[in-house]
């Protein structure tokens, strides 16, 4: 009975001890010196993944700063992808002297880390090339139509972009286009990239409206412009029909022919069979007669030419278009 009375005076105390509240020490919870929550997936900046970037701190002023500035890894390239787990995390706190039993961790087994970056999006390439073709080409611009570009977006670092244009030597902006774009972000080349297009060029082209003999003097009439695709003709199409003024054909042309420059005789000051004008100076006095020129010649050769009064043969410079001048 004793023994029995025992007993229950000690539950009784157990139960006014739990009641009040009171708890032995060895079973008191200990406060963490901060709390981690890490993200599932991040974006970063720099080259260094800290865990600031990752993760929202709670904890003393002081404890946070130091968690934020942790260095957990390397960071990825702009627009690039790196994993970083939570066995890296622990190790790095334990590298900077936190102990991980001591801190409420909520973090992932991996984490998705994105290097941050700035799109250079495929329209705005297009843009960039666009501008570079029309500041470069020979062409009108209503005459010109780009089409079929090609090209991939740009993921640069943030900062300032700048950027160049580079295209083959001897690039004469028709037919197939191909270019490329250099990207600098505060003054440091980062990345090239490849564009393409086609140009077209439609313009009015020189055919021939009938039949034109070997040796005859252009006329007018014998010409029309048509339009026509510059990137499906042969190379020295005429484009101007005034470089066309009174020459002569080389060969039989058959009408509908697009005219090409080897097929006139090279254009000249003065051409054989035109009719000129003599003039003869000398210190005491001058004359003019008119002449038949024998050789084509351009200013300040000497060619033969006939007195069309008299039939004789002299030599000449020729003065212009018109005019050879004989001196004794």
């Amino acid at each position: 009975m004793k023994i029995a009375k025992t007993v229950c005076r000690c539950a009784w105390v157990m139960l006014f001890v739990l009641g009040m509240g009171i708890v032995a020490p060895s079973t008191a919870a200990a406060s963490p010196d901060g709390r981690i929550t890490v993200s599932q997936e991040a974006r970063v900046q720099g080259d260094t993944i800290r865990l600031g970037d990752i993760a929202t701190l709670e904890g003393e002023l002081g404890v946070i700063h130091k968690l934020e500035s942790v260095p957990v890894g390397r960071a990825p390239l702009a627009g690039k992808e790196r994993r970083v787990s939570r066995e890296q995390i622990v190790a790095a706190l334990r590298q900077q002297g936190f102990d991980a039993k001591n801190i409420d961790l909520s973090c992932p087994r991996e984490i998705k880390v994105l290097g941050d970056y700035q799109e250079v999006s495929i329209e705005d390439l297009e843009a960039i090339i666009r501008s570079h073709i029309f500041a470069n080409m020979p062409w009108e611009k209503h005459a010109v139509v780009i089409e079929n570009f090609t090209a991939k977006p740009v993921q640069l670092p943030l900062g300032d972009i700048t950027h160049h244009v580079v295209v083959q030597p001897g690039e004469d902006y028709l037919g197939k286009f191909n270019a490329d774009v250099i990207f600098k972000v505060n003054g440091c080349e980062i990345q090239r990239t490849r564009a393409s297009a086609v140009i077209r060029v439609t313009v009015p082209v020189a055919v021939s409206a009938k039949a034109i003999d070997r040796h005859a003097l252009l006329s007018p009439e014998a010409i029309i412009m048509e339009p026509k695709d510059l990137a499906t003709l042969p190379k020295g199409v005429i484009t101007d029909i005034n470089c066309l003024t009174n020459r002569r054909a080389k060969i039989s042309i058959t009408a509908g022919t697009l005219l090409r420059q080897d097929m006139f005789e090279a254009d000249t000051d003065i051409r054989r069979g035109d009719i000129v004008t003599i003039s003869l100076t000398t210190p005491l006095f001058s004359i003019t007669v008119p002449g038949e020129a024998l050789e084509s010649g351009n200013r300040g050769e000497v060619i033969p030419v006939a007195n069309l009064s008299s039939k004789n043969k002299v030599y000449g410079s020729v003065k212009n278009n018109k005019e050879v001048e004989v001196r004794y």
